[in-house]
């Protein structure tokens, strides 16, 4: 046992959580996946290429890339697969001819660490106080060779902006002559994702490329399945840099069974009944307030006498881990995000809200 707090700076840490509290068994809302899981399909195809592991994977994915542009209706020279989207934001400085980062924030931390970690500046520009988009001061900041991050929807806020702010900015970095990266991890809870993509834009704008992430919709956090969309050019380079055997095989056969539209579907579907639900008796509580949201997740501002750090120990001592948004820059104290559950892990939530909660008021 330590202080109570989970020293960790992402979702997902159970170990971590282990440490903090006992091996208890956690219902584990810090992390943003599809709450439902892989479908079954997947675990057949896992259990079948079980034996593959002995086998060296294809190189640079040619099938799995085949796949991802079948989808969304390009050729595979628009895109290259990665393990995890984190390690395809990571090599971004060092394929393109970029100066720095600018980043929009709070935003996924991963877009600063990568300009960071290399010794390359970051511009920092705060969203507005409801999280949109300050156009007016990107448009003073943007400098040529500078590529700009947007997350969308946001994490941690679930905003997710709106489709002509994006154009807007696509226009204003081509004229700057720097880079748009768009990370759409987290489109395919806002179903349907082609509909919402800027996929169809990528051939006829150089300065666009899209992260991309399956990970989340397909709950396969331990497998590392990203992709990213650009033009062909761009594709090259990032290839170039690439380990050819950097997924593995079984993330490889994991690709079919995760983007099969009846899966996706019914995954959104599932998932738009449980924010309806969730979102109106999170309403109820006078205690924090909960942001718009248009993702699997909600950000919530205590408003209470807890702290975040209260309120995650709290959670964590009855076997529910949140996540802390501590680390995120652009956000003062006391926010936490939740991710949305099955019904009876957001029933058990609420329970558990309610009394501590209550507890509180009758001390």
């Amino acid at each position: 046992m330590n202080n109570g707090k989970i020293d960790n700076i992402h979702g997902g840490n159970i170990e971590a959580a282990w440490r903090s509290y006992g091996k208890i068994k956690f219902l584990d809302l810090s992390v943003s996946i599809n709450p439902w899981g892989p479908s079954l399909k997947l675990w057949l195809d896992l259990l079948i290429n079980l034996k593959r592991v002995r086998e060296y994977p294809e190189p640079y994915s040619e099938c799995g890339r085949r796949l991802i542009a079948n989808y969304f209706t390009l050729t595979e020279a628009n895109i290259a697969l990665g393990n995890g989207a984190a390690e395809l934001i990571g090599i971004l400085p060092q394929t393109l001819p970029v100066n720095r980062a600018v980043v929009l924030e709070p935003t996924f931390t991963e877009y600063r660490r990568a300009f960071e970690e290399i010794g390359k500046p970051v511009r920092r520009i705060p969203l507005t106080d409801d999280f949109e988009i300050p156009l007016p001061t990107v448009a003073s900041e943007l400098q040529k060779g500078d590529l700009l991050f947007i997350c969308q929807p946001n994490n941690p806020t679930g905003k997710l902006f709106k489709r002509e702010i994006l154009q807007e900015l696509l226009e204003l970095v081509k004229a700057k002559q720097s880079w748009l990266v768009i990370d759409e991890s987290f489109l395919w809870f806002c179903c349907p994702i082609k509909e919402q993509s800027f996929s169809t834009l990528v051939n006829d704008n150089p300065n666009l490329i899209l992260i991309n992430s399956l990970t989340k919709i397909g709950g396969i956090p331990g497998l590392r399945l990203g992709f990213v969309i650009g033009a062909r050019e761009i594709i090259k380079k990032i290839n170039q840099v690439l380990n050819q055997w950097n997924l593995n095989v079984l993330a490889q056969r994991s690709l079919a069974s995760t983007i099969n539209h009846g899966f996706l579907e019914r995954t959104c579907r599932r998932l738009n009944n449980e924010n309806r639900w969730l979102q109106t008796k999170l309403a109820k509580f006078g205690s924090f307030k909960v942001y718009p949201w248009d993702a699997n997740f909600y950000l919530i501002q205590l408003m209470s006498n807890f702290s975040a750090t209260d309120i995650i120990s709290k959670l964590a001592a009855r076997g529910i881990l949140v996540r802390d948004c501590g680390n995120f820059m652009g956000l003062q104290e006391g926010f936490i995000r939740i991710a949305v559950g099955k019904r009876r892990q957001n029933r058990c939530l609420i329970k558990n809200l309610r009394k501590i909660f209550q507890h509180e008021k009758s001390k």
